[in-house]
This record gives C-alpha cells, structure tokens and sequence, in this order.
C-alpha cells in the first residue's frame, strides 16, 4: 500500500525529505534507492567512454544504453505517481526496469571475459 506513500513528484508531500515513517517513508526509500541506481549507472557510463570507448565498443555501447534507460526508468516513475498509477504508466514503469536489469546483467557477463577472448572474436 505504499504506492501513492508520496502523492507528487519530484518533491514528497511538498517536502526534499519528508517524515520518514509508515508508507512514506518506504516510498521515499524507494526514491533514494532510484536516486543511488541513477547515480551509479551514469558513473559506469562515464567510466565506459573514458575508458572503454574504442577498445571495447559493447562495453560503451551497453554503458549509454543503461544510462537511456535509467533516465527513462527515472522519468517513467514520475508518470506514475502523477497519473495516480495509472494502468499503462506502471506497466511501462515495469518494463523499463526489465530491461534496464538486462542491459546490467549483460554488462556484467562482457566485463568478465578475459582480454585473450575478447582478441579472438573481432
């Protein structure tokens, strides 16, 4: 039931922190979980293009692809609690977040490959 715990976006019940107890306090939880994902994926999108850019393209590529998507993912949660859960702002909400994680997990499998294996499939 802490969906509609914030009733506006981006501040929480007019508030930049509101009082942190029952569902307020979860959705606002929520918020700052999404605030640290936002922050963390641009910094692995930065990280990507000053490093990455030209020796591993599917590292960058994938890196500006979670950035879209968390931007996305961000904006489509302000749709949600501004349409009052509206049907198709949640499932796009949802959806996005499908493939945001997607995008994440691919990144994890092609930063674990050896250097060696990465040579040998260009």
């Amino acid at each position: 039931g802490a969906s509609m715990g914030c009733s506006d976006w981006p501040l929480c019940q007019g508030k930049f922190i509101p009082e942190v107890s029952g569902q307020t306090g979860i959705h606002f939880a929520h918020r700052l979980g999404a605030a640290l994902l936002f922050f963390l994926v641009l910094g692995i999108m930065f990280y990507a293009i000053r490093h990455y850019k030209h020796v591993r393209r599917d590292i960058y590529v994938g890196s500006v692809l979670a950035s879209i998507l968390v931007v996305t993912q961000v904006l489509s949660g302000g749709w949600v609690v501004l349409s009052k859960l509206h049907l198709y702002a949640t499932i796009f909400h949802s959806a996005v977040i499908t493939c945001l994680f997607g995008i994440l997990c691919y990144l994890c499998v092609q930063v674990l490959k050896s250097p060696q294996s990465v040579k040998l499939q260009k």
